[in-house]
C-alpha cells in the first residue's frame, strides 16, 4: 500500500512531507473539494497560500508546508485556531484537524492492492528448512498484509505476510523461526514447484495462478503445471543451492534469465537497504503528436494531443474521470504533471510511455511552447513545438485517424461503412483542433449536459448557449460542399472535442471522402463519411487483371500495393500502386521477383521480399526510394538451400520495424526483428510456425507462447495456457480479430486473458481474415464454409454467428467454381471499397500469410454491400395436435425434454441466422414455440433435473456447462471442467444422478474420454483400475437407484458394456463384457434397469444378457424406451421401428415423410401426448406413437 501516512513527520513545529511527495500534495490541495473544506481559511489567519520553506542540510530533504492558512497548523497557531472551535481545547481541535487531513492524504494518495514492485529475489527449495526472500524494488513502502506467498506443486499452501516493506528492503519468509516471517505452511520441493506472490490470501486455483491476482511467479522443474505461466521456467535447482536474482531491480519475468544458482545467502529486514534508482521522465524528440492521427506537427488551442516518451507515469494507464463532480480534468494524474512554458496543463490520461493532454486556449497567442514533464522522480528534458491557430483532425472508428469517420445519426445511433446514411439525412461526426471557442470556456472544463451555470464558466442551459468554434467550419463530402447545421463543443467530455452536424448532399452514393476546413486549414486525408450506396450490387464488383501475388492496403493514401510477377505484360517484376476505385495504376517500383509485402504501421515504409534473390528491401513511401536492403544470408549465415521467408509482420508502436518468420527445409529459424536498420534476435525458444500475429495489447502470439518486441529484439513473455501448445502451429497462425484471436481450429480466444470464448462452427481452417471496426464484423476466407464453399463470410464475434457471405465465382464469368484466395489467404480491408484478395483459379489454399507454391492472379475487390445478409430464421408457427405428423422447419443440434415430457428445449446452432447460439422451448402438445434465449457458442445436449426446475446445458464451442432456471428459462451460472494440466475438457454428455443432487459429465480432452461426478460444481476425484484409466467412447446411463453407472465402451480391439460403482471418490470399475459389435457413436438408453443401444441391442444390466432386435442398423441409429407399454423405438434412415421388449418382436413400422436419411447424429425422445420427438437436418418432427404401432 502506498500511503502518505507512512511518510509524514509530525513534530511540535508542524507536519512535514518528503520532497518527492510535494507535487502530489499540491495537486491534491488544488483539486480536492474535501481538502478545500478541511483547509478552508480560518478567521484571523490571512489569505490562503502554500509556500515552500528552504531547509538546512540536516533536514534530510524534507519540506514543510507553511503559510497562514491552507496548511497544517503549527503549535504556535493553536490558540488562534481555538477561536473557531468553540467549547473545545486547542489540542482537541488540532487533533481533529490533523486526523482529517491524514484521512484525506490516504484518499488522495490511494493504495495499491498489491504491487508488482515486490518480487521474489531468492528462494531455497528444501524439505527441511526452505525459505523465500522478498524485495521491494519500487520507490514506495508496500503493505505486505495485502499480499500472500503461496507455494507448492499441485496445490498451493498459503503464507500470510505482514508489516511494511520499505524501498530497497528485504523480507525473509522461512519455515523455521530465523526469518522475519515464520510459516509452517511454506513447502518447497527441491525437484519441482511453484512460488506465487499474489494479491489477497485466497488460495490459488490448481494447477496455475490466477492472472488477475498474481504479482510475481516463479516455476521450476520440468513437470510442474504452474510453469505454463512462469515465463520460460527454470529447468531445475541444483542440489543444495538457492536460486537468486543477481539484480532484483531489473526483472524481465523470464525465470530462466532472471535467476541463477547461488549458495544460500538469505537477507532480512535488518540487512542493508539496496534501493533501486528511480528513472526520471524522458520525452522523445518527436514526442508531440495528434491524439487522433498520431502525426507530428504543430499544435492548436484546445487540441487533444499525445506526448511520447519513457518513465512518464505508472505502468498501467490512469484516466481522467469525465463524470467527476469537480467538472474539470486534473492537472496532475498519478504524480505526473505536464508544463507548457512552466504552467501545468490539464490531462486526459497518463502511462509510462505516453500522456494524453489538452493544449490550453491561452497558447493561441504564442508561436511556440516549451514542454516538460514532471513526475515524482524528476523532470524531463524540454521539447519545443510550434503553435498554430487551428489544426482540424477528424475522429475515426478505427482510432487511427484514417478510414470511416466516427459518425452517429440524429437519433444517436452509430453509422458504419457497410450501411451508411442516405443522402439528405443529418449526421454528426467529431473533431479536435478547431481552435478557440465562443463563449470562452476555461481550460480543462468537462462540459456536462446536466450541469447548471457556474460563477466563472457558465454551462449552456439551451442549445444556443453551447461553445462553438470562433473560426468558420466548412465540410466537404467528396467534391461537394455540405451544409453545416451546427458545430459545437461535445458534452460529457473534456473541452476540445467538437461535434459537427452536417447534411449529406443529394446525389452522393457510397462512402465519400470527408474534409473539414477551418480557417483555410484542411483536416487529414483518408477519412470517409458512410453514405448508403445507390443502385445495383453487381456493378460494384471489381476485378483488375494484373498477375499479382500479394497485396497490402495503405489507408493513409487509399492505395493498394501489389507485387506483380515477371509474366505480367504491363508491369513485370514490380510493385504497383493501385487506385482501388478506378483500378488505375498511379506508380510502380521496380523490384526483381517481388513476393511478400508488408506495410509499416505508420504507412511510411513498404517492406518487400524477393524470393529468387532472397533479399528484403524497404521503400520509403515519401520519396519512393529503397533506403534499406538485407539478404537472408546476412541475417542467418550458412542458410540451407530452399530457406525462405514465411511471414513478415509490422510491429505496433514501432514505425519502421518488422518481425521475420523464416524457415529452412529441415527446421524453423529463430524470429528476427529488423528495427530501422538494426537486426535484433529472438530471446527465447524457436517458434515452429509460418506466421505471427500481434493483438490489440501489443503482444505477439506464436504457437510457442506470447512474446513482445523490445529494444533487445523479440522477448518471451509467457507460455500459452495448457492445451494451447499446438495452436497456430504449422500452416495456420492465429488471426487477429480485434479483441479476440481465431486459430486454425476456428476457436476464439480473448486476446486479453486468453480465455476460450467459443468456436466459429461453420468455418473449417480459416485462412485469410480481416476485422473491420466500422462494422464490428470479422471477414474471412475458409477452405470450407457452412454457408458457401470457397467464399467469404462475415461474422458477428459478439454472438459468434455468421451474418453474411459472398462468393467471388458467382460474380466472375469463367472463374473456376473451386476458387480460393491465392495469396496465402491474404484478405485485406480496403477502406470504404470493401475487401480485396488475389484470385488464382482452382489451386488449393496453402498457408495463411505463407506464400509457398504461389500462383499469381487478378486482384478482386468486393464491397461490403455484396456480403449478402442472412435473413433471420423464422420461428415456426404453432401447429396444434391433430393426430398427424407435425414438421417444424428449425435447425437443432440437440433436444432436451422435461421428466414428464411436457416441454422440449431445442439447442440452435450458430449457423441459424438471427437466432443462432440460442435455446428455444416448445410445447409438444400445443406446438407453440417460446422466445429464443441466447446461450453461448454452440449449445448442445442437456438434461433436466428430477424436479423439473433446472436445465443443465452443454456449450460445445466454449466447453462450458450452464445451469438455467427452467420455468423462466433464465441463465443462472456456468462451469468449465479441466484436466490435470488445466486444459478445458469438452463436455459431450450430462446426466443427473437418481435420488441425488449430483451430476455426471462425460468429458474429452486430447482424445481421452472420462466421466466425472460433480457435487455442487465440485468434481470428485477419479478412482478406477489402472488398466482402465478412462471410459472410451463413453455413452453412459445410471441405474434406477443411482448406485451404478452403465456404459458403452470402446476398448483397444472390441466394444463392450461396463458397470461402474458410484462411490464417495467417484466411479470405481466393477466389470464389463465385450463382443458388442460396432457401437461407435451409438448412444445407450436406460430406464428402470432396462437398457438398449441405438443399434438395437437390448441389455439386462444385472445379468448382462443381450438380445439383438435388428440385424442391420445404421451407425447413428437412435432408440427411445416406453417401458409403460413394454416398447422400444428404433430409427433407421428415415424409418421408425417399434419392438415389444417381452417378445423381442417387431410390432410397428413408420416411414417419416419429407425426411432425408437419418444416417447422421440426431435425437429421438418420447414426449407428452404419446408422441415421439425427432430432430435432424434442420427440421423437427412430432410423431404420434399411434402411427408407428398401427401396423
Amino acid at each position: 500500500m502506498r500511503t502518505t501516512l507512512a511518510l509524514l513527520t509530525i513534530t511540535k513545529d508542524g507536519i512535514y512531507f518528503p520532497t518527492a511527495r510535494l507535487p502530489t500534495i499540491e495537486g491534491a490541495i488544488g483539486g480536492s473539494r474535501l481538502l478545500k473544506l478541511l483547509l478552508r481559511p480560518l478567521p484571523g489567519l490571512g489569505s490562503a497560500k502554500i509556500a515552500h520553506e528552504r531547509l538546512s542540510p540536516h533536514d534530510h530533504g524534507v519540506r514543510r508546508l507553511t503559510g497562514p492558512s491552507r496548511r497544517i497548523m503549527t503549535r504556535a497557531e493553536s490558540t488562534a485556531t481555538c477561536g473557531v472551535c468553540p467549547g473545545r481545547g486547542a489540542k482537541r481541535c488540532i487533533k481533529v484537524r490533523v486526523m482529517l487531513l491524514l484521512l484525506v492524504a490516504l484518499v488522495v494518495e490511494g493504495c495499491t492492492y498489491g504491487s508488482p514492485d515486490v518480487v521474489i529475489s531468492q528462494f531455497f527449495p528444501d524439505f527441511v528448512n526452505p525459505y523465500v526472500e522478498l524485495f521491494n524494488r519500487g520507490h514506495e513502502p508496500i503493505d505486505l498484509s495485502q499480499l500472500s506467498l503461496q507455494t507448492g506443486f499441485w496445490d498451493y499452501s498459503v503464507t500470510t505476510l505482514e508489516g511494511v516493506l520499505n524501498p530497497g528492503q528485504f523480507c525473509l519468509v522461512s519455515f523455521d523461526q530465523s526469518g522475519d516471517i515464520a510459516s509452517r505452511a511454506l513447502t518447497l520441493s527441491p525437484f519441482q514447484g511453484g512460488l506465487a506472490l499474489v494479491m489477497g490470501s485466497k488460495q490459488l486455483p490448481s494447477p496455475w495462478p490466477d492472472r488477475a491476482r498474481r504479482v510475481d511467479l516463479v516455476g521450476y522443474g520440468a513437470r510442474n503445471p504452474s510453469l505454463a505461466f512462469s515465463g520460460q521456467p527454470l529447468p531445475g535447482v541444483p542440489e543444495g543451492m538457492a536460486m537468486s536474482r543477481p539484480n532484483p531491480c531489473e526483472v524481465t519475468d523470464i525465470n530462466a534469465r532472471d535467476f541463477v544458482p547461488t549458495a544460500p545467502s538469505p537477507r532480512h529486514r535488518a540487512s542493508p537497504l539496496t534501493p533501486c534508482s528511480a528513472l526520471p521522465p524522458s520525452l522523445a524528440t518527436d514526442a508531440v503528436r495528434s491524439s487522433v492521427t498520431d502525426e507530428i506537427g504543430p499544435i492548436s488551442p484546445g487540441e487533444w494531443i499525445t506526448l511520447r516518451g519513457e518513465n512518464l507515469g505508472p505502468r498501467l494507464p490512469v484516466y481522467t474521470d469525465q463524470t467527476n463532480s469537480e467538472q474539470y480534468a486534473p492537472k496532475q494524474l498519478a504524480g505526473t504533471r505536464v508544463l507548457f512554458d512552466g504552467e501545468p496543463v490539464f490531462l486526459r490520461s497518463v502511462a509510462a510511455g505516453q500522456i494524453e493532454a489538452i493544449v490550453p486556449f491561452t497558447a493561441e497567442s504564442k508561436a511556440r511552447v516549451e514542454i516538460i514533464v514532471e513526475t515524482l522522480h524528476g523532470i524531463s528534458n524540454t521539447v519545443s513545438t510550434p503553435v498554430t491557430k487551428v489544426r482540424p483532425r477528424i475522429f475515426t472508428t478505427a482510432a487511427e485517424g484514417r478510414g470511416c469517420a466516427a459518425t452517429v445519426s440524429s437519433a444517436g445511433q452509430r453509422i458504419d461503412l457497410e450501411f451508411g446514411s442516405p443522402p439528405g439525412s443529418v449526421v454528426s461526426f467529431f473533431c479536435t483542433g478547431l481552435g478557440a471557442l465562443s463563449p470562452a470556456v476555461r481550460d480543462g472544463r468537462i462540459i456536462q449536459r446536466a450541469r447548471t451555470r457556474g460563477p466563472h464558466d457558465p454551462e449552456p442551459s439551451r442549445r444556443g448557449d453551447w461553445p462553438r468554434p470562433v473560426s468558420p467550419v466548412e465540410v466537404w463530402i467528396g467534391d461537394t460542399r455540405a451544409e453545416v447545421i451546427d458545430a459545437r463543443a461535445e458534452v460529457d467530455c473534456v473541452v476540445g472535442k467538437v461535434r459537427v452536424d452536417v447534411r449529406i448532399p443529394a446525389g452522393l452514393t457510397g462512402p465519400a471522402p470527408l474534409r473539414v476546413v477551418v480557417g483555410g486549414v484542411a483536416s487529414q486525408p483518408g477519412v470517409y463519411l458512410p453514405i448508403q450506396r445507390q443502385g445495383g450490387l453487381e456493378d460494384d464488383y471489381r476485378k483488375f487483371d494484373y498477375l499479382a501475388r500479394d497485396l497490402v492496403y495503405d489507408p493513409l493514401r487509399h492505395l493498394i500495393y501489389a507485387s506483380v510477377t515477371s509474366a505480367d505484360p504491363q508491369y513485370p517484376d514490380s510493385v504497383i500502386r493501385l487506385d482501388p476505385v478506378s483500378g488505375r495504376v498511379i506508380g510502380s517500383f521496380a523490384i526483381h521477383t517481388p513476393q511478400r509485402l508488408e506495410l509499416s504501421r505508420d504507412c511510411g515504409t513498404l517492406w518487400i521480399y524477393s524470393e529468387v534473390d532472397r533479399v528484403i528491401n524497404r521503400i520509403d513511401l515519401r520519396n519512393g526510394a529503397v533506403d534499406f536492403s538485407i539478404a537472408l544470408d546476412e541475417i542467418y549465415p550458412g542458410l540451407e538451400a530452399g530457406a525462405d521467408v514465411y511471414g513478415m509482420q509490422s510491429v505496433p508502436n514501432r514505425a519502421r520495424a518488422i518481425v521475420l518468420v523464416c524457415r529452412e527445409p529441415s527446421a524453423p529459424l529463430p524470429l528476427i526483428v529488423i528495427d530501422d536498420r538494426e537486426v535484433m534476435p529472438f530471446w527465447g525458444p524457436t517458434v515452429p510456425e509460418t506466421a505471427v500475429t500481434f493483438d490489440d495489447h501489443g503482444r505477439m502470439w506464436t504457437s510457442a507462447g506470447l512474446c513482445q518486441v523490445t529494444e533487445r529484439g523479440v522477448e518471451y513473455l509467457e507460455n500459452l495456457p495448457p492445451g494451447m501448445e499446438g495452436y497456430g502451429e504449422g500452416s495456420f497462425p492465429f488471426l487477429n480479430a480485434g479483441k479476440v484471436m481465431v486459430n486454425r481450429d476456428s476457436e476464439l480466444r480473448d486476446s486479453g486473458n486468453v480465455d476460450l470464448l467459443g468456436r466459429l462452427n461453420s468455418i473449417l481452417f480459416p485462412a485469410g481474415s480481416a476485422y473491420r471496426a466500422d462494422t464490428g464484423f470479422f471477414y474471412f476466407f475458409g477452405s470450407y464454409s457452412g454457408l458457401r464453399n470457397f467464399g467469404s463470410e462475415a461474422y458477428d464475434l459478439d454472438r459468434m454467428i455468421p451474418v453474411g457471405w459472398f462468393q467471388y465465382y458467382q460474380h466472375e464469368v469463367g472463374l473456376d467454381r473451386q476458387f480460393e484466395p491465392k495469396n496465402g489467404g491474404r484478405l485485406i480491408s480496403v477502406g470504404p471499397e470493401g475487401l480485396a484478395t488475389v484470385s488464382a483459379g482452382s489451386n488449393p489454399i496453402r498457408y495463411a500469410h505463407s506464400l509457398d507454391s504461389f500462383t499469381a492472379g487478378p486482384i478482386l475487390i468486393a464491397p461490403l454491400s455484396l456480403f449478402y445478409s442472412l435473413p433471420p430464421a423464422r420461428i415456426p408457427a404453432p401447429q396444434p395436435f391433430n393426430g398427424q405428423v407435425r414438421r417444424f422447419d428449425i435447425a437443432s443440434q440437440a433436444m432436451t425434454a422435461t421428466p414428464a415430457g411436457d416441454r422440449l428445449v431445442l439447442s440452435i446452432p450458430s449457423h441459424v441466422s438471427g437466432i443462432g447460439n440460442s435455446i428455444i422451448d416448445l410445447d409438444p402438445v400445443s406446438g407453440v414455440f417460446g422466445s429464443p434465449k441466447w446461450a453461448g457458442s454452440e449449445p448442445g445436449a442437456g438434461i433436466v433435473s428430477e424436479d423439473g426446475r433446472t436445465l443443465y446445458l452443454l456449450l460445445n464451442g466454449s466447453k462450458k456447462l450452464q445451469t438455467w432456471d427452467l420455468p423462466s428459462l433464465v441463465l443462472k451460472g456456468a462451469l468449465r471442467l479441466t484436466d490435470d494440466r488445466g486444459v478445458p475438457r469438452g463436455i459431450f454428455a450430462i446426466l443427473t444422478v437418481p435420488n441425488s443432487a449430483s451430476l455426471a459429465c462425460g468429458t474429452v480432452a486430447s482424445w481421452n474420454v472420462r466421466w466425472s461426478l460433480l457435487d455442487g460444481w465440485i468434481e470428485r476425484p477419479w478412482t478406477t483400475k489402472t488398466e482402465k484409466p478412462y471410459l472410451q467412447n463413453g455413452w453412459c446411463q445410471f441405474s434406477s437407484t443411482g448406485a451404478q453407472l452403465y456404459c458403452l465402451d470402446s476398448f483397444t480391439s472390441a466394444f463392450g458394456f461396463s458397470r461402474w460403482k458410484v462411490t464417495e471418490r467417484g466411479f470405481e470399475f466393477l466389470d464389463d463384457t465385450r463382443d458388442m459389435g460396432n457401437q461407435f457413436d451409438v448412444r445407450l438408453h436406460c430406464q428402470d434397469d432396462v437398457c438398449v443401444t441405438g443399434s438395437g441391442i437390448l441389455i439386462d444390466p444385472v445379468s448382462l444378457e443381450r438380445h439383438a432386435l435388428r440385424e442391420r442398423m445404421t451407425q447413428y441409429s437412435q432408440a427411445a424406451l416406453d417401458l409403460e407399454n413394454h416398447r422400444v423405438f428404433l430409427t433407421d434412415f428415415n424409418e421408425i421401428f417399434c419392438y415389444d421388449i417381452r417378445t423381442l418382436q417387431q410390432t410397428g413400422h413408420f416411414v417419416l415423410p419429407d425426411a432425408d436419411s437419418l444416417d447422421t447424429p440426431h435425437t429421438m425422445l418420447k414426449v407428452a401426448g404419446n408422441q415421439l420427438a425427432l430432430a435432424a437436418f434442420g427440421k423437427c418432427w412430432l410423431v404420434p406413437i399411434a402411427l408407428v404401432v398401427s401396423d
